[in-house]
């Protein structure tokens, strides 16, 4: 299914697949939404078109990327937990305990350092503060970066990696 990607102004812009005519159509009814949102309509053409809204900011690429979290508990011990990046974008990531157990020491707004190795030729080593913007019942964590400037080595890594 084609994706249609949603602008900063909630507008979408729709390509009919028969005749390739364009429309511009305000999609903010459905920005709001945490399903994934499908279209289906009918273009003058007579084709029935059918599409997906692509919400995200930037490209979410999966991965498979060994490392870890760290934090100090509400006690102040330091502790560092071991966990597999499941998929990563310029804004951030979605990570799960390597262990596979669904309990975290912390909660949604608290923030972490996250150190992962990426799968380029040198086996780079990133580190990251991340807030954690959801705590998902499958044990997954969607973190958004602090920063979302990225000066090393996973600058170029996600620029050129394909989807």
């Amino acid at each position: 299914m084609k994706k249609i990607f949603v602008k900063s102004d909630n507008m979408a812009t729709l390509v009919c697949d028969g005749c390739g005519k364009q429309y511009r159509r305000d999609v903010s009814r459905f920005t709001r939404l945490e399903r994934e949102v499908r279209l289906k309509w009918t273009c003058p053409c007579g084709a029935i078109n059918r599409a997906a809204l692509e919400r995200r900011n930037h490209i979410r690429y999966k991965v498979n990327l060994s490392g870890k979290f760290s934090f100090y508990s509400q006690d102040g011990k330091f502790s560092m937990v071991p966990l597999v990046v499941v998929d990563i974008s310029r804004g951030g990531l979605q990570f799960k305990r390597r262990t596979g157990l669904t309990k975290y020491p912390f909660q949604e707004g608290d923030h972490l350092t996250v150190q992962f190795d990426l799968d380029d030729q040198d086996r780079s080593s990133v580190y990251r503060e991340v807030g954690v913007r959801a705590i998902r019942k499958d044990g997954s964590v969607g973190a958004e970066f602090v920063s979302k400037e990225h000066y090393d080595r996973l600058g170029p890594y996600l620029l050129y990696r394909s989807a």
